[in-house]
């Protein structure tokens, strides 16, 4: 009798053992995510504490162990890109489609501070709303004319600008704003267009204005100068002409007559007189 009771205790015993291994294995297993955090190449993580709360210090890339009742938050350090779409009003209240992308990532030494701040989801509560709100503020300082000749790049030196002193104040490094495109209405953009097409034929026509006047200045010069040269040499400026031609044609080795006038109004004749065929 004794050694049949003996024997229950003890397999009661390992009963007992062996549902408290397997408790524990359960429990192991079940909170193994909470317990074993891996912080993959270019993250670092920021623990919260159930008792502390969140930790000054920051969990770099690798394996990391933690008790199942705190909480490890995973923040990429790499470069985010944001592609965002609006309308925006113009000066006039026109409405403007622009697309763009906005380039983001946490400050390193300063993810603590943004995790208290912000938190994980941080593009979606700052960066994002701050992108949107410069856009449609800059855009709305612009007629059409402005948006329709605006160079891209100097609109986003200025988000870039202005979007890093921002941002920074929230523990957050701006790293590019690329526009894509900036859509006008069709009727305005082709009004536009046609507007500064007319401009162009105007400026054409006042640069001819201004050539043709230069050219009209050029021959009074020119015929004031003939004047005055008649009435010094008392040679009319035909007879000039004739008398620069037959001095030059009388130079050319082909064979001529040069017979001159009777008198110093007549002009010269030339007759030809080459013998060759």
């Amino acid at each position: 009798m004794n050694k049949s009771l003996k024997k229950q205790k003890i397999i009661s015993y390992f009963r007992s053992i062996t549902i408290g291994v397997l408790l524990v294995l359960f429990v192991f297993v079940l909170f193994s995510s909470k317990i074993f955090i891996k912080i993959k190449s270019g993250e670092m993580g920021v623990l919260y504490d159930l008792i502390d709360g969140t930790q000054p210090e920051t969990y770099n890339e690798g394996l990391s162990i933690i008790s199942p009742l705190n909480e490890m938050f995973i923040y990429s350090l790499r470069t985010q890109n944001i592609e965002l779409e609006q309308v925006v009003l113009s000066h006039n209240g026109l409405k403007i489609n622009i697309k763009y992308n906005v380039l983001f990532k946490p400050l390193r030494n300063q993810i603590t501070a943004l995790h208290q701040k912000l938190g994980p989801d941080y593009a979606n509560t700052v960066v994002i709303p701050a992108s949107q709100s410069w856009t449609r503020k800059f855009m709305a300082d612009l007629t059409p004319e402005d948006i329709f000749l605006i160079d891209k790049g100097v609109l986003e030196e200025k988000a870039i600008l202005n979007l890093t002193k921002e941002l920074a104040t929230m523990h957050i490094a701006m790293e590019g704003f690329f526009i894509s495109s900036i859509k006008l209405p069709d009727t305005i953009s082709n009004a536009i267009e046609q507007k500064f097409r007319e401009q162009e034929i105007v400026h054409q026509y006042d640069f001819k204005l201004i050539v043709e006047e230069k050219e009209r200045n050029r021959k009074i010069i020119e015929a004031e100068g003939i004047k005055q040269f008649q009435l010094i040499s008392n040679i009319s400026p035909l007879q000039w002409k004739a008398l620069d031609v037959t001095e030059k044609l009388s130079k050319s080795p082909n064979s001529k007559i040069i017979m001159m006038g009777n008198s110093s109004k007549d002009l010269p004749i030339l007759l030809n007189n080459d013998s060759k065929k």
